[in-house]
């Protein structure tokens, strides 16, 4: 029975943290010359698999973390001695973004300074291994990231960097401009046939994806990715009645898929068909096919399972998925004659078969 669950795929560049608009929230810069730091938020930057706003952002100690270098007058480069700011939690609180080891300006013009940040800075979870303090270390910061399996406890990683500022007579806050470092996957669902009605009750979706890594956060790459294997996520959707030619999304806010940046290829081995490499997304969902001449105008809603699969897939950092389930059933009910049985005659009381009256005709 061939399944009918036609997928595409869409792909769009995610908002980065600067978009075009003007959630800004920044330090006044003090007399004293501290260094300050702000922030701009897109209204479609996401933290914990869901969209983050700016007050997520600025919420019960979430805010970013930041690495800073002085490099007197030469330009950042990985023999830079990170000497500056170790892994300082900034947060915001009522008007301002603050941090705990208030760092300052040189009094001099034209001394240069590289910031390298990240967030969520409050996850320990996902966010491990990070750089001992107390240590030395020259050159990017990274540390490990780990994916939830968890849809609904994943995060949404974030990285900026400002690198080579050099210090003026009145210097700036460092607003940072994050980007994605991750992939993010959704869905979106319509009927084949327009004038049916679907309702989707679950999706999962099944593939080779890296589970951790070592992330660098100043370009925003992996690298020594492990654990690559077959993981399957059951993010939740919205079981929302859908009909009409143009997919909706049933994707839910929290619940949007995020991976590290891979690459989803089929490898055809015909002497090991389980190194076949792809994505297959099985959707179960109920159907209720429009028929105006029951009440309501539509059949009843029956249950019904799905299987596609998309093969090589590219999923690059900082780009949002759609996976579009376009679906048309398998399995529909039909009709067939096999026969028609032989007229009967009619029994008597004692249910046995009466024999053929003679007919008699009149010679007149």
């Amino acid at each position: 029975m061939k399944k009918k669950l036609f997928l595409g795929l869409l792909a769009a560049a995610a908002v980065t943290f600067t978009a075009c608009q003007k959630d800004e929230v920044i330090n006044e810069v003090p007399q004293d010359q501290a260094i300050g730091f702000g922030t701009y938020v897109g209204r479609d930057a996401q933290t914990k698999a869901s969209m983050m706003d700016l007050g997520k952002l600025q919420a019960n100690g979430v805010g970013f973390g930041v690495y800073a270098y002085y490099t007197n007058t030469s330009d950042y480069d990985q023999n830079s001695q990170l000497n500056f700011m170790w892994d300082e939690h900034v947060t915001y609180s009522t008007t301002t973004w603050g941090y705990t080891n208030t760092k300052y300006w040189p009094s001099e013009t034209g001394k240069k300074f590289t910031f390298i940040a990240y967030a969520p800075a409050n996850d320990n979870t996902n966010i491990t291994d990070k750089l001992d303090n107390n240590s030395v270390h020259a050159g990017d910061p990274t540390f490990k990231f780990t994916v939830n399996s968890d849809v609904a406890n994943q995060t949404d990683l974030l990285y900026a960097a400002i690198k080579n500022y050099q210090t003026k007579a009145t210097n700036d806050v460092q607003n940072f401009m994050f980007h994605h470092a991750l992939s993010r996957i959704g869905f979106s669902a319509k009927p084949y046939n327009e004038n049916d009605k679907i309702s989707i009750t679950s999706i999962s979706i099944k593939g080779l994806f890296t589970s951790s890594g070592t992330f660098n956060i100043a370009t925003g790459n992996f690298s020594n990715p492990i654990n690559t294997v077959e993981v399957i996520y059951t993010p939740t959707v919205s079981n929302t009645e859908i009909t009409g030619s143009t997919a909706a999304s049933i994707t839910t806010d929290g619940n949007y898929i995020m991976i590290i940046p891979t690459e989803n290829f089929k490898e055809t081995d015909p002497n090991n068909p389980s190194n076949d490499k792809n994505i297959t997304v099985t959707v179960n969902y109920s159907i209720q096919v429009k028929d105006d001449k029951m009440a309501g105008g539509y059949s009843a809603a029956i249950p019904k399972r799905e299987t596609g699969t998309i093969d090589h897939i590219v999923f690059e950092k900082g780009k949002a998925y759609t996976i579009v389930l376009t679906i048309s059933p398998s399995d529909p009910i039909k009709f067939g004659v096999t026969a028609v049985d032989a007229w009967d005659n009619d029994p008597n009381e004692n249910g046995e078969q009466t024999e053929e009256a003679p007919v008699t005709t009149s010679g007149n």
